[in-house]
């Protein structure tokens, strides 16, 4: 292509060595690089080439647009000559935002020279007129416009309100009912929502100023209610604020003994404090990892700071109350081992689980885990020959089912936590699968947990195959009876089932109907029939006639 209106020398000599080496870096080669127009730098085409745009798209946009502009403009589909129909005081991006949302340069024509192809793309938007928009003085941008439109204030009752006002402002004034006369009473130092709030709370603009520079007007509305003078207010601590010192004025709390609480309780919690009767002093003796409830909790349970701080970190206000009911001293509370959190301690405590009991399960169970065991009568000796891999519940899973140590290891060490258990549970215990059955069951065992979740007293089994697995589902709300058939043939015996259902309209004799599709290539709902098993009925009668073996076809 031509190099537009440059000469060869000028294209030699216009990049740098700091240019050069961007452009390197940037895998751009120099007889690309020089397809771009003069007006572009080495940075403007490295960052062209990154968004995929050819020097010739590039160099045909109007030279009034800047490499980002063109950016832009491409991103929006906007061709060079669709940009140029747009008033040049208008950027790539403003063209780009006006060209997607539909706007053409005869919409845009009728807007004010100050408001930007962002602000014209709001205005339409919202349906503001350009008549309408210009109306206004030019103080107010797009959004102060909208929000005048919006609120039905006109340009004169806008033009009313101080300069210190924007659109939002005068629309939120407007509407509550407060004029240019009753703002302009109030000192320059009360915004929009102090003016609100005094005139709301019939404060006048006087007494309003009377009252320190420390309040704004919503603190100052409730001194003011609350019959509370600028002096008196000045006397409370500059950590509270003007709504702070009327609760505590109204709730008979004076400075010095709001001013007694430490700084680590706020205003709630001196109110709390002070009406549980608990002094400042008391309070701050309580360490700070108490909380203004518990210290109240501990006083009313008649436990002093010193006691209650004896206690580690550990320890709420309530495990330290159940210790001491249970005769059980910080020095001893502190014994408990350090795997044991707040909340299990809490659990050993209110079950009356003696510390050397508790520590004598292994570290992997927690204390939920060890009240459960001891409930069961599950001795740690007993509990603890259980495998590593297995954790309480699945332990408690095991002994239900009378599963011993070693029978519960022999379940496939590749299956996930909690999946043995469950597996347990509804009856499918280690016995029931052969060696060589191991790598066909692994994936259904997966799958049989995953669709059970933690439903397992919904399940039983109901028998295993050389490659299958029958479960009964009985559901606990609706009360539905079905079956779940898992094979790592399913698909192919959903088939089957399909063609025969299809065939006879779903009025087939002597074979099983199915439920829904198959879940993760292995899982089939079927109808449940009552009955023993083929392979039970074959042990009790040797033989069977030729009819009810039809019937088992």
């Amino acid at each position: 292509m031509a190099l537009d209106d440059n000469t060869q020398e000028e294209y030699d000599k216009r990049f740098s060595k700091q240019d050069l080496s961007e452009l390197e870096r940037a895998g751009i080669p120099l007889s690309c690089a020089n397809k771009f127009n003069l007006r572009f730098s080495a940075k403007d085409i490295v960052g062209l080439v990154w968004d995929d745009i050819a020097p010739e798209k590039a160099n045909q946009y109007n030279s009034r647009f800047s490499a980002e502009g063109i950016k832009y403009l491409k991103q929006r589909e906007c061709s060079p000559q669709q940009a140029d129909q747009y008033s040049q005081r208008f950027s790539g991006a403003d063209i780009a935002f006006l060209f997607r949302s539909g706007i053409t340069q005869q919409q845009v024509d009728g807007y004010n020279q100050r408001f930007s192809g962002i602000d014209i793309m709001i205005l339409v938007r919202e349906r503001c007129s350009p008549q309408q928009a210009d109306e206004y003085s030019q103080r107010f941008d797009a959004f102060d416009v909208l929000h005048l439109v919006k609120g039905g204030i006109t340009q004169q009752q806008a033009d009313q309100y101080s300069q210190r006002f924007s659109g939002a402002d005068i629309a939120f004034l407007f509407r509550s009912g407060i004029t240019q006369q009753q703002v302009d009473e109030y000192s320059q130092r009360f915004s929009v929502k102090d003016v609100m709030s005094l005139v709301k709370g019939g404060c006048p603009p006087e007494k309003a100023d009377e009252y320190n520079q420390r309040f704004d007007g919503y603190g100052i509305s409730f001194l003011f209610k609350s019959g509370i003078t600028p002096q008196q207010a000045d006397g409370y601590s500059q950590r509270f604020s003007g709504a702070d010192i009327a609760f505590l004025f109204r709730s008979g709390i004076t400075q010095q003994q709001a001013d007694g609480y430490s700084q680590r309780f706020k205003v709630s919690d001196i109110l709390n404090l002070f009406q549980a009767n608990v002094s400042s002093k008391e309070a701050d003796r309580y360490s700070e990892r108490f909380s203004s409830y518990e210290i109240m909790e501990l006083t009313k349970a008649g436990i002093p700071p010193e006691t209650a701080n004896r206690f580690d970190q550990r320890f709420g206000y309530q495990e330290i109350i159940k210790s001491l009911e249970r005769d059980i001293p910080p020095e001893t509370a502190n014994r408990f081992d350090k795997r044991f959190d707040r909340v299990d301690i809490w659990w050993l405590i209110f079950n009356n689980i003696p510390i050397e009991e508790a520590e004598q399960y292994d570290k992997r169970f927690n204390g939920i885990d060890i009240v459960q065991f001891v409930e069961a009568k599950m001795s740690p000796e007993k509990v603890n020959l259980y495998s590593g891999r297995f954790h309480g519940w699945d332990i408690r899973e095991f002994v239900k089912a009378k599963v011993s140590p070693e029978e519960a290891d022999k379940y496939d060490k590749r299956l996930e936590i909690t999946v043995p258990a469950k597996l347990c549970a509804i009856g499918l215990t280690p016995d029931k699968i052969s060696k060589e059955q191991e790598e066909e069951f692994y994936v259904l065992f997966k799958n049989i947990s995953d669709i059970i979740g933690f439903n397992n007293h919904e399940y039983t089994l109901i028998g295993t195959g050389t490659s299958a697995v029958i479960l009964l589902h009985k559901h606990h709300f609706t009360k539905e009876v079905i079956a779940w058939k898992f094979s790592q043939q399913i698909n192919r015996e959903y088939n089957l089932l399909k063609k025969v259902q299809e065939k006879y309209q779903g009025k087939q004799k002597n074979v099983v109907k199915f439920k829904g599709e198959p879940r993760r290539n292995t899982a089939l709902r079927i109808e449940y029939i009552k009955g023993d098993s083929l392979e039970n009925i074959l042990k009790q009668k040797q033989t069977l006639p030729t009819k009810q073996v039809i019937g088992y076809s």
